[in-house]
């Protein structure tokens, strides 16, 4: 049997190994809160909204952009700049800059930032919440270990006895005051103790292991909870009725907030589909310039040259008179004006105020409103269940609360009685007045009554804990 136990220690957590070191609840609470994953999660979704509600806040800023573009067009077509056909390639460049800025809008803008704020506010509330159940959790997993502690102990007590009454019995065996069948009796209960002890042993390992999981610390970072010294067991811990806890707990809890904040940012959602009805007005301008390779300047020494133009009459008969055209011809062409001298001849500047009435859109703007009206009820309603679960929630920590006390009250008057009826039973099996039956009847009762007594302290203890938590008075067992 102590093989069984050596094993089923080195293959689950080890309970208690020298230099390992001491936990307690409020250090393995904060380490979870530090390295916890679903927390860092929560942290991230934080930093996002928080980005979220610095676009909403820039969209009162201006929008400026720059463009540029570069074409080359062919066959007939309208030069943009000198505004006349040309019939051949022709490169062109547009350079511009525009700005927009949002003058009114229905206060869209206004009531887009206010909701980008309530979302931030909540998911920071979120984060407390994920925070408050691995701190829950935690307090859970750490006085399971206490409780385990002690059930070891209780089996380890029980074995003890069985051990010495085996010696006794041993000796009275060997001297011929029994038979050697009382031996075997009493080695198969001491082989039972072992057993108990055992598994006892086991619970207690996987508490560590459920522990370490909420950790999520390395399975070979060895640590030892911390025994609190005098765990205060008092009917005064429920000094506050149900009410109080819960009127204290709906001011501070993060649950009830967090849905507060987005109660009031779905009624900002609702405001900024309803400014889609009114007019809006904008200002724009815009600063620009470009180039045309089709827009040419004469090179060189211009020659006039005078060319006979027929004149005809009335009737399309040819008149002697003659008239002439003038054109002048340069020595040495045309070629295309310079990129920087277009530039400057070719600057554009506007500026313009748009008024915007909508009329129609598809019924589009009045579905969007309807959704954001069935969203903001819905999150009242919300609102109001979960304030509702966090009532019903304290109202039934506290009758178990209520319940665990006087199941602790009652467990302790039976070990008192088990105590004494096991030592008159202990000394009438000593001087052979019953039988071992009756004997271990009388053990496993006590040993009962002790297990009740220490799963009714930390029921009691737990639910008390949960009571402090939620009048904000934290996690501690000093």
């Amino acid at each position: 049997m102590q093989l069984k136990r050596l094993l089923a220690a080195i293959i689950l957590l080890p309970a208690a190994s020298f230099g390992q070191e001491i936990w307690s609840l409020e250090k393995c609470i904060q380490y979870a809160k530090d390295n916890n994953i679903q927390i860092k999660q929560s942290e991230l979704q934080i930093d996002m909204n928080d980005r979220l509600r610095t676009q909403a806040a820039a969209r009162f800023l201006p929008t400026v952009n720059a463009q540029g573009s570069n074409t080359y067009n062919y066959g007939r077509t309208i030069d943009p700049f000198t505004n006349t056909f040309a019939n051949n390639k022709v490169r062109s460049t547009q350079l511009f800059l525009s700005g927009n800025l949002n003058l009114f809008s229905g206060f869209q803008n206004w009531n887009q930032l206010a909701q980008s704020h309530y979302e931030y506010l909540a998911s920071i509330k979120d984060t407390e919440q994920r925070s408050n159940d691995v701190s829950l959790s935690i307090a859970t997993a750490y006085l399971q270990i206490l409780f385990g502690k002690e059930l070891v102990k209780n089996a380890e007590n029980q074995l003890e006895i069985s051990r010495l009454q085996r010696d006794r019995i041993s000796k009275l065996v060997v001297a011929g005051s029994l038979a050697e069948s009382n031996q075997f009796d009493i080695d198969a209960q001491y082989a039972r103790d072992e057993l108990a002890l055992v598994n006892a042993e086991n619970s207690l390992n996987l508490y560590y292991l459920q522990l370490y999981q909420y950790l999520q610390l390395d399975i070979n970072t060895e640590i030892e909870v911390q025994t609190p010294d005098n765990l205060n067991v008092d009917g005064a811990l429920l000094s506050a009725n149900a009410d109080d806890v819960y009127h204290a707990a709906v001011g501070i809890m993060p649950e009830v907030k967090a849905q507060e904040l987005r109660m009031q940012s779905a009624e900002k959602a609702l405001n900024v589909a309803m400014g889609a009805i009114v007019p809006r007005l904008a200002l724009s301008g815009s600063y620009g310039s470009g180039y045309s390779g089709n827009n040419v300047v004469p090179l060189g020494t211009p020659t006039t040259v005078y060319t006979p133009i027929p004149f005809y009459d009335a009737q399309g008969n040819a008149q002697p008179a003659t008239v002439y055209s003038q054109q002048q011809i340069y020595t040495e062409g045309f070629a295309p004006k310079k990129f920087n001298d277009q530039l400057k001849d070719n600057l554009n500047k506007s500026i313009s105020v748009t008024l915007t009435v909508p009329i129609f859109n598809g019924l589009t703007t009045n579905t969007s409103i309807k959704r954001a009206r069935v969203n903001s009820m819905n999150a009242r309603l919300q609102y109001e269940a979960v304030r509702n679960t966090l009532q019903q929630t304290v109202q039934r920590s506290y009758n178990d609360a209520l319940s665990a006390y006087k199941q602790f009250l009652a467990s302790e008057k039976l070990v008192s009685a088990q105590k004494e009826s096991f030592k008159y039973a202990d000394i009438k099996y000593q001087q052979n007045l019953i039988n071992l039956v009756e004997y271990t009847d009388a053990k496993i009762k006590l040993t009962n009554a002790e297990n009740d007594l220490v799963r009714s302290k930390y029921d009691y203890v737990f639910k008390t804990k949960v009571l402090d938590f939620y009048q904000g008075k934290g996690l501690s067992l000093k």
